[in-house]
C-alpha cells in the first residue's frame, strides 16, 4: 500500500524527488509498519514486475513481508535512547530481534534484446543484467560477493577470439556501498549494505553468444488467394540445457482486421489456445517447457472476405516467458559470505538467477524492401 512521507524539503526539490532508497525514506515514514497479507502469488519483483513461474524456487519465507522500519513507539523513545537502562534496551532488543531471521537475498537478472535474420543470422543481441540484493540484517554487516573470474570489462583481445570462452561485459555501474579495492584482482565485491532493497552491480553486454540464446522461434503463413482461410504455423525451441526449463511461455499471434474465428491444432497437458476477438489476436500459453525441447502449433484463421493484404496483418508475433536459474551471460556468483561485526550468530543468505523479457517480438518485413528479413526484438 502506499504510505505517507514527511519530507519537508529533506527528500524533495522544487517538488522533485531526490532521494529513493529504502534507507534514506525508512525515516520519515509517518505510520506504524503492518505486516502485508500473505499472497498466494510469487513474492519476488524484478524492476516493478511481478516474476512468475518461481513457485518452487521461491524460499518458504516471510522476507518480502518483512518491515524495514522499527516500530512508532521505538522511533519515538531513540533521542531520550541515552536515558534508557540495560533493562529496558535489552527488552526492546529481545522484542524487535524475536523470531527474526537474519538473512540477505541476491537475485541475479537479466533481459535481452535480439534481432535475427531470415538466414540464422544474429544481427543484433544484447544482455541487460542486474545483482539486486535484498537486506534484513539490521546493523553494518559485510556482505562478500564472489564473481566468477573469467569475465572481462571493456573490450579486449583475449575475448574477441573466436575460441575464447571468456564472459565480457561492455560495462558495469555499482551502488555506492560496494568496495572495489579486489575487484580488479579477484572480481571479488565487499558491499555494506543498506537495510532494505538496492541494485549492487548493473552491466550490459552488446554482443551477446548466439549459442547462448534461450529460444528460437520459427512463423511460418500459407496462403491461397481464393481462400478465406490463412495457415499460420508456429516453432518453438528452448536452447538451454536440458537441466533447465522456461515457464510461463506465452505467443501472442495478431492476426486480420476480417478475423471471424481461429481454430487450433496442438498437443494436449501443458499448451492451450485462446483466440481473443476484441484483440484480433490468437495466444499461445505454454505452461513449461523442457531444455533441448521443441514444440510446434498450427492455428488456421477464418475470414469474413478475402484481401490481398491480410497475411501482411499477421503478426509482429511477440514472446513472453521467464527462465528461472539460468543466466545468457555466463556471469556467476561463485559465493557470497556475509559477516555481521556486532553480533555473532547465524545469517542466511540466499541466491536466485532469472532470465526474463520485457518484450520480445518477431517482425515479417516485406519481402522485396527488405529480403525476407523476420526480427526477434526484445527491448523496453
Amino acid at each position: 500500500r502506499y504510505e505517507p512521507v514527511d519530507t519537508r524539503g529533506r527528500t524533495a526539490d522544487f517538488g522533485y524527488v531526490q532521494v529513493t532508497s529504502t534507507e534514506n525514506l525508512k525515516a520519515y515514514v509517518c505510520n506504524s509498519p503492518e505486516v502485508a497479507a500473505r499472497s498466494k502469488e510469487p513474492l519476488w519483483q524484478c524492476t516493478g514486475r511481478v516474476v512468475y513461474g518461481t513457485d518452487k524456487m521461491s524460499l518458504p519465507s516471510t522476507a518480502a513481508n518483512k518491515p524495514v522500519v522499527l516500530p512508532k513507539m521505538v522511533q519515538m523513545l531513540l533521542p531520550h535512547a541515552a536515558a534508557w537502562s540495560a533493562q529496558v534496551i535489552e527488552h526492546w532488543t529481545a522484542i524487535l530481534e524475536k523470531g527474526k531471521k537474519r538473512e540477505v537475498f541476491l537475485d541475479l537478472l537479466e533481459r535481452l534484446t535480439v534481432l535475427v535474420g531470415t538466414n540464422g543470422n544474429i544481427l543484433r543481441s544484447e544482455i541487460d543484467g542486474c545483482i539486486l540484493m535484498k537486506n534484513f540484517v539490521a546493523g553494518s554487516p559485510e556482505v562478500r560477493i564472489m564473481l566468477n573470474d573469467d569475465f572481462f570489462v571493456g573490450k579486449s583481445d583475449v575475448v574477441s577470439r573466436a575460441d575464447s570462452v571468456a564472459v565480457r561485459l561492455d560495462n558495469c555501474t555499482f551502488h555506492e556501498s560496494v568496495d572495489l579495492t579486489n575487484f580488479e584482482t579477484t572480481r571479488t565485491l565487499l558491499v555494506n549494505p543498506p537495510e532494505g532493497e538496492f541494485v549492487v552491480m548493473k552491466y550490459r553486454l552488446s554482443e551477446a553468444n548466439q549459442s547462448n540464446l534461450p529460444f528460437t522461434l520459427i512463423a511460418f503463413v500459407d496462403e491461397n488467394e481464393d481462400s478465406k482461410i490463412l495457415e499460420v504455423i508456429l516453432k518453438l525451441r528452448c536452447n538451454v540445457p536440458s537441466s533447465s526449463y522456461a515457464n510461463n511461455i506465452v505467443v501472442k499471434v495478431p492476426v486480420p482486421k476480417l478475423t471471424d474465428s481461429v481454430s487450433h491444432q496442438i498437443t494436449s497437458g501443458i499448451q492451450t489456445g485462446d483466440f481473443k476477438s476484441s484483440e484480433k489476436a490468437w495466444y499461445w500459453n505454454i505452461k513449461k517447457l523442457q531444455g533441448g525441447s521443441e514444440i510446434s502449433a498450427s492455428i488456421k484463421v477464418h475470414m469474413s472476405e478475402i484481401r490481398k493484404s491480410s497475411r501482411k496483418e499477421v503478426g509482429p508475433v511477440s514472446l513472453d516467458f521467464e527462465i528461472p536459474m539460468h543466466i545468457c551471460s555466463g556471469l556467476q556468483i561463485r559465493y557470497v559470505r556475509v559477516q555481521d561485526r556486532e553480533k555473532a550468530c547465524s545469517l542466511f543468505r540466499w541466491v536466485r538467477y532469472i532470465t526474463h523479457r520485457r518484450l520480445w517480438r518477431m517482425y515479417r518485413k516485406n519481402t522485396e524492401e527488405h529480403n525476407g528479413q523476420i526480427e526477434f526484438c526484445l527491448s523496453e
